[in-house]
């Protein structure tokens, strides 16, 4: 049975819907939700934030950064390639940050159940700053792998931006978009692949 477009399969020899959403659309569509989040939280940094700020408190009784910790995700997931071919999914991952001012350092991992029975598996990490206390811009970049026979050999290396905002104290909000950056073993031969994920976080601060 043939699967779906993913970076471990020929989307010219896949049986799979068609959205006549262009490549050009779908980056657009990124940048204009990553620009919209960058004037969100410059407008409330204007304002002085939210009225009660997200905080965190130690058994010290000390504030943390909020990015400290550890935490789960879920969400919406998207492929994209050349000729208009897209699938989509389901996302679920966990992850850690480490805050140091306005710096964080964050190692995750994600799995994802696609259209058709396909599957994929994700480790990486991020790097990002903090554009007020509750929200984070990033890059990040991992490989990817077929999930149901992971392999670091046709992994494809995946990297691109985030945003990732703060509802309340435990919850946030987070839209990611992604590229093939370098390719290893079968996926060398595969077209240019994007990913667009959108999802919540729960955080285990």
């Amino acid at each position: 049975m043939s699967q779906p477009l993913t970076p471990h399969n020929n989307p010219e020899h896949t049986r799979m819907r068609r959205y006549n959403i262009p490549r050009a659309a779908a980056l657009a569509a990124a940048i204009a939700c990553i620009a919209g989040g960058l004037i969100a939280s410059a407008h409330a940094a204007d304002k002085g934030g939210p009225a009660e700020p997200p905080k965190v408190i130690d058994a010290q009784g000390n504030e943390k950064a909020l990015f400290t910790g550890c935490y789960g995700q879920v969400g919406g997931s998207g492929f994209f390639a050349d000729g208009n071919n897209t699938t989509k999914g389901f996302l679920i991952g966990a992850g850690c940050d480490w805050q140091l001012s306005g710096i964080v350092i964050g190692l995750n991992g994600k799995y994802g159940l696609y259209e058709e029975d396909a599957r994929s598996l994700t480790f990486g990490g991020r790097l990002g700053y903090t554009l007020n206390p509750h929200t984070l811009f990033y890059a990040h970049a991992g490989a990817l792998m077929d999930g149901k026979s992971p392999s670091l050999k046709d992994s494809a290396i995946y990297g691109g931006l985030g945003l990732e905002t703060y509802v309340n104290r435990n919850i946030t909000l987070f839209f990611e978009a992604a590229t093939d950056l370098q390719k290893w073993g079968d996926a060398k031969t595969m077209p240019s692949i994007y990913e667009i994920n959108a999802g919540i976080r729960f955080r285990l601060n």
